[in-house]
């Protein structure tokens, strides 16, 4: 026979809060909450426009070994681009930057010091609220670093987005539409000769919450 512990509030001080003032589980209204350093990283992999890659054949999709990926030159208004989109989960904290980031490698062996750059573009948009078609872009440039500038070494990109970039009062908040557009813009010289690959990409959320009125 299955045996159930049942936990009454009167067991634990502080209207069922687990751990001290500052970090700590909160059981309130049936929302697990998580406060102070109890916080969590949330990894949701962002879906992807497969259909325009496949129309246009661009990026052009690579093997090595047995990861696959996309071949990225630069950016000539040219198709070369993928988009990205993520519903923003109930568990985010509301108060944090997001991130979206992608594993990235290096098609050819490179100088060290030799650069690459992308650009992510984002928007944030609302349910009930149409569609925005202006976008808000992060670019990072990377140099090729030492002993990492073999034929396939891997590297991370991390884009931030600001949560608060519209202001107080108009922030990203929870099951909004996160939409990305990732392009490899032009360097500052010396750049690389050979292309950037794509082989992996995932938003990251600072998440508080367990459990409540979603479980996205």
């Amino acid at each position: 026979m299955a045996l159930t512990r049942v936990f009454k509030n009167s067991y634990f001080p502080g209207n069922n809060i687990f751990g001290d003032d500052t970090d700590n589980l909160t059981i309130n209204d049936g929302v697990v909450s998580l406060n102070g350093a109890a916080k969590r990283s949330l990894t949701i992999r962002a879906g992807i426009d497969y259909v325009a890659q496949i129309a246009h054949a661009k990026p052009t999709q690579v093997t090595v070994g047995l990861a696959k990926g996309y071949s990225m030159p630069i950016y000539a208004a040219d198709n070369e681009e993928l988009f990205f989109s993520s519903k923003v989960p109930y568990r985010w904290d509301l108060i944090s930057n997001i991130s979206f980031r992608t594993f990235v490698a290096i098609s050819a062996a490179e100088d060290v010091g030799d650069k690459f750059k992308f650009q992510f573009s984002w928007e944030n948009n609302i349910y009930g609220e149409p569609i925005k078609t202006t976008t808000k872009d992060v670019e990072i440039e990377q140099a090729v670093l030492v002993d990492q500038n073999e034929q396939y070494d891997i590297y991370l990109m991390i884009f931030d987005i600001d949560y608060d970039a519209y202001g107080i009062g108009n922030e990203i908040t929870s099951l909004n539409i996160i939409n990305g557009r990732l392009r490899r813009i032009a360097a500052a010289e010396p750049q690389i000769t050979g292309e950037v690959i794509i082989l992996d990409w995932y938003m990251v959320y600072n998440v508080d919450k367990m459990f409540g009125i979603s479980t996205v």
